[in-house]
């Protein structure tokens, strides 16, 4: 089964980084979006990963596999020693991970001046830009190559690098157990102080906007 692996190890990407014991976390789609500033010579890598799931069955590997998940989320430090071949290469943007219609999903985005600088797929040099996919490519706006893996390429001069992937053994891994997806709704719900600070933000900005804010 080909799958890629979210496995917390220094020196590999979000999702590809390491061996686990228990298994892997695997996901159905994704979707990478970089945008390259040639003023300032900054990427920003903006990937989509749509129904995060687990190739363990049981229910401790299960536990461990969504702890990694989670970590990955609310870890900077974490994030970027798996994500970036040499921590600090990037500038590291918030992590999102959501629920909806009882399926997981995740997007990131980090801002590089070097694309070698992530981990898994991406690399650069004075003819362009590549990546290598170990999942199916269902839509790039660059070339595909006729190598055994799956390879997109772009020339120097392109500034939007899209490719959209999929995973064609997908039906073989499995959800997350109920009381998981129960246990990561409440992790993202926000805390009674974030949303007391939010509140009273919202409070003030309604008051400095309001008519009679307005005319004192």
């Amino acid at each position: 089964m080909t799958r890629l692996c979210v496995v917390l190890r220094l020196v590999l990407s979000l999702l590809l980084v390491g061996v686990l014991s228990s298994g892997c976390l695997t996901y159905e789609k994704s979707q990478t979006r970089v945008t390259i500033d040639r003023r300032t010579g900054l990427a920003r890598v903006q990937v989509t990963i749509q129904n995060v799931a687990t190739t363990e069955t049981g229910r401790n590997g299960q536990w461990e596999d969504f702890e990694q998940l989670d970590s990955l989320r609310r870890s900077n430090a974490y994030f970027e020693s798996s994500f970036l071949r040499t921590p600090g290469a990037a500038k590291m943007e918030p992590r999102r991970v959501w629920i909806e219609r009882g399926q997981i999903h995740a997007s990131y985005s980090i801002r590089t001046r070097d694309l070698n600088q992530i981990a898994e797929g991406w690399s650069a040099d004075t003819s362009g830009y590549r990546y290598t996919s170990m999942l199916e490519v269902t839509r790039t706006n660059g070339k595909r190559t006729q190598d055994e893996k799956p390879a997109v390429v772009w020339p120097r001069a392109a500034t939007l690098l899209i490719v959209a992937e999929r995973d064609p053994h997908f039906s073989e891994a499995f959800p997350f157990l109920p009381e998981i997806q129960k246990a990561l709704a409440a992790r993202l719900r926000p805390s009674p102080q974030n949303r007391s600070a939010k509140a009273v933000k919202g409070a003030a900005t309604t008051r400095r906007s309001s008519p009679a804010a307005r005319k004192r």
